[in-house]
């Protein structure tokens, strides 16, 4: 008789042996009891191939806008770029059109380009900074509902912006320091309702952390002062003078790991804590700060120098993306984690997700990137349900189980078979694609010869994919499902049929 084998969780231990748990670009999905399955797995959303854009360099993190036109209320995703000598603004309001903006021209070529940013109901600000050939500098820039550039201004002398954020019609301005400055440092603020106007006097410091600041971020009206090693709680007062002040016992033992590794979510901040030297995830909201990591995760972020944490929407619902040298992707409600990858043809592997920020405009779901094999080009495109495809290319999916036992029994191995539904609506199959299995006799260390089986012909719904004769195992079995498809597929169930042996170990 065949029996159930679960989808009993991902990345939850740092030992392999232990839990050597894999899904690559398949998405844990938990359903109600009267479903097929409880536990499904679910490809990722497709990406549509990217648009034409005016920017070539990825200057900094999107963010979307909110602006009463007269007419109505427009919500737009915008992105700063650099493209030639000119900082540029790129807006779409759908994914597949694209408006661009000139923001401030240079002088020279830039070696280096980035834009930090922040926005009211009113206004863009952005801080601009290039270092060239022949000249380098920074410029505060004011956009308003017209998307025109109302204003610029200089920055205090020494000064360079590492992070941004608004409170009290006051534009906040992190200073940015060098990794070998172990100690806090300022934070700016501008005058009321103007990002442009900036006094070299205006400024504070946390200064009961020890270590250096890494970020800043407002939530509910706080805010936040991030270090290395811990954060505290700042709030605003109607004093010109002293426009903010810490609030006493606020202090928290977290750190952040650097400025892009934080997004908010439903009045939720997610980010990339340190704690003693770990870094996890955690989620910070007024009821207080939760670590949402576990063993593997830690493991995989402490190889991490660098994150850029953003959320997006996969079948309505919502995931932190912390992306890195790999990418790990949360289930906020299911706690759940599964792990992004492309296959890159210039260094011939898979690498990291190339996306790097989302943003939801209506009922699209638009994401920002960039690659190709020079990482030349912004990506601005958008999530497709009904392809199996990203940016055009086929996406590797890989699934490695938990060792499966028998109460230490042997197990003979009759017959591994699995439930699956796949999607042609985006063009009937020349061939039919497949699902390939490999099973391992220890933990996931080593596979043997990898067998193949089709999945369901368009039209057909009730094929079962069976794989006969896997083998004798003494401890355990571990096996890994792959695919390589442009159609979405989904595994609902899993299924073995086996004997068990008397022998204990």
């Amino acid at each position: 008789m065949a029996q159930v084998l679960p989808f009993n969780g991902f990345y939850t231990s740092s030992d392999p042996k232990n839990s050597s748990r894999e899904c690559v670009n398949y998405v844990p999905m938990r359903h109600d009891s009267g479903s097929l399955s409880e536990y499904t797995l679910e490809t990722t959303e497709g990406i549509s191939e990217s648009v034409a854009t005016d920017g070539k360099s990825w200057t900094g993190r999107s963010f979307s806008w909110s602006v009463d036109t007269g007419s109505g209320i427009s919500l737009s995703a915008f992105l700063p770029v650099y493209d030639t000598d000119k900082f540029k603004l790129l807006k779409t309001s759908s994914g597949t059109t694209i408006d661009s903006f000139d923001v401030f021209t240079v002088d020279s070529f830039p070696i280096n380009a980035k834009v930090i940013s922040s926005s009211n109901n009113n206004t863009i600000a952005m801080a601009c900074e290039y270092s060239g050939l022949t000249s380098s500098g920074q410029k505060l820039v004011s956009i308003n509902a017209d998307l025109d550039v109302e204003a610029t201004g200089d920055v205090p002398t020494d000064v360079r912006f590492g992070d941004m954020a608004y409170l009290g019609d006051r534009f906040i301005y992190m200073a940015k320091s060098e990794a070998s400055t172990n100690k806090p440092i300022k934070i700016f603020y501008s005058d009321i309702l103007d990002p442009t106007v900036i006094d070299s006097l205006s400024y504070f410091s946390d200064i009961s952390q020890p270590t250096r600041t890494t970020g800043i971020h407002v939530l509910n009206n706080r805010l936040y002062v991030f270090s290395e090693e811990g954060y505290s709680v700042w709030s605003n007062t109607p004093d010109v003078n002293l426009p903010f002040i810490i609030q006493k016992g606020s202090s928290g033992s977290v750190g952040l790991l650097n400025s892009d590794a934080k997004t908010e979510l439903g009045g939720t901040l997610y980010f990339a804590g340190v704690s003693d030297g770990t870094t996890s995830l955690y989620s910070l909201s007024p009821s207080g700060i939760s670590k949402l990591g576990n063993d593997a995760i830690e493991n995989d972020l402490s190889q991490e120098d660098s994150i850029t944490a953003f959320s997006f929407r996969h079948s309505n619902r919502d995931f932190i993306c912390l992306n890195g040298e790999q990418t790990i992707c949360y289930d906020i409600s299911t706690g759940e984690f599964h792990k992004r990858s492309i296959f890159d043809r210039g260094f011939n592997k898979e690498v990291a997700w190339p996306i790097k920020d989302s943003e939801t405009i209506g009922d699209k779901n638009i994401v920002f990137g960039q690659y190709d094999l020079d990482y030349s080009e912004v990506i601005i495109s958008k999530f497709d349900k009904s392809i199996g495809t990203e940016l055009g290319a086929t996406i590797n999916r890989k699934l490695v189980t938990s060792p499966f036992n028998s109460n230490g029994a042997s197990n003979l191995v009759r017959e591994l078979a699995f439930q699956t539904s796949v999607d042609y609506s985006s063009g009937a199959p020349v061939s039919l694609p497949s699902l390939e299995l490999s099973v391992s006799k220890n933990f996931g260390y080593d596979y043997g010869t990898v067998k193949t089986q089709e999945f369901d012909s368009n039209g057909d719904h009730g094929k079962i994919l069976r794989f006969m004769n896997i083998g004798f195992f003494r401890q355990a079995f571990v096996f890994k499902l792959e695919t390589s498809t442009i159609y979405p597929h989904n595994i609902l169930k899993m299924l073995v049929r086996l004997e068990k042996g008397f022998r204990q170990i």
